[in-house]
C-alpha cells in the first residue's frame, strides 16, 4: 500500500508553485497583438516599395515637322499588268501594252461588254508602229530589188 499512499500524494495539488504558463488569455492576447503589428510593419513595407520603387519617368524628345517638298510628278511610273476580277469571273485585257493613262471606272461599278474602261498612253504604240512601218517599207524596198534582179538574171538566161 506504501506505492499506492505515493501515487496519491503525486496527485496533489501543491498551492505554493505558480501555475505553468499554459497561454491561457494573457497569451492570446499578445499573440493577437503581435500579428496586428506584423501586418501594420508589411503594409507600410508594401506602401514604401509602391510609391519609392517606380522606375523614373523617362523623358520624351520630340522631332520637328518637315514639309515634304512636292516633287516631279512626271519622274514616278508605276507599270503595272494584270487581270481585273469580278465576282464572277471576267478576263479583262488590252489588245496592247503599255502605260495606263485613265482609269474610267472604280471598284464596284457596273460594266456593259465593250465599254472602255481605261486608256493607254500612246506613246510607246505610236513608236512601235512606226518601227513596225519602217520595216515594212525595209521590207517592201528588199522584195522590189529582188524582183530587179529576177528580171535581170531573166533577160541575160534568155541571152
Amino acid at each position: 500500500m506504501n506505492a499506492s499512499a505515493e501515487l496519491l500524494k503525486e496527485l496533489r495539488i501543491d498551492r505554493k508553485s505558480p501555475p505553468p504558463a499554459s497561454g491561457g488569455s494573457n497569451g492570446g492576447g499578445r499573440r493577437w497583438l503581435w500579428i496586428a503589428i506584423i501586418v501594420i510593419v508589411l503594409l507600410i513595407a508594401a506602401a514604401v516599395a509602391f510609391l519609392f520603387g517606380r522606375a523614373p519617368a523617362v523623358e520624351v524628345e520630340t522631332a520637328p515637322a518637315v514639309a515634304i517638298q512636292q516633287g516631279n510628278a512626271s519622274s514616278s511610273v508605276l507599270d503595272a499588268s494584270g487581270y481585273v476580277v469580278a465576282r464572277r469571273m471576267a478576263t479583262v485585257s488590252a489588245k496592247i501594252t503599255g502605260k495606263v493613262r485613265e482609269v474610267m471606272i472604280e471598284e464596284g461599278m457596273r460594266v456593259e461588254q465593250g465599254q472602255i474602261m481605261a486608256t493607254l498612253d500612246p506613246i510607246d504604240a505610236d513608236a512601235q508602229r512606226s518601227l513596225y512601218a519602217s520595216q515594212l517599207q525595209a521590207a517592201r524596198s528588199q522584195v522590189a530589188g529582188l524582183e530587179a534582179q529576177q528580171k535581170q538574171a531573166t533577160a541575160e538566161a534568155s541571152r
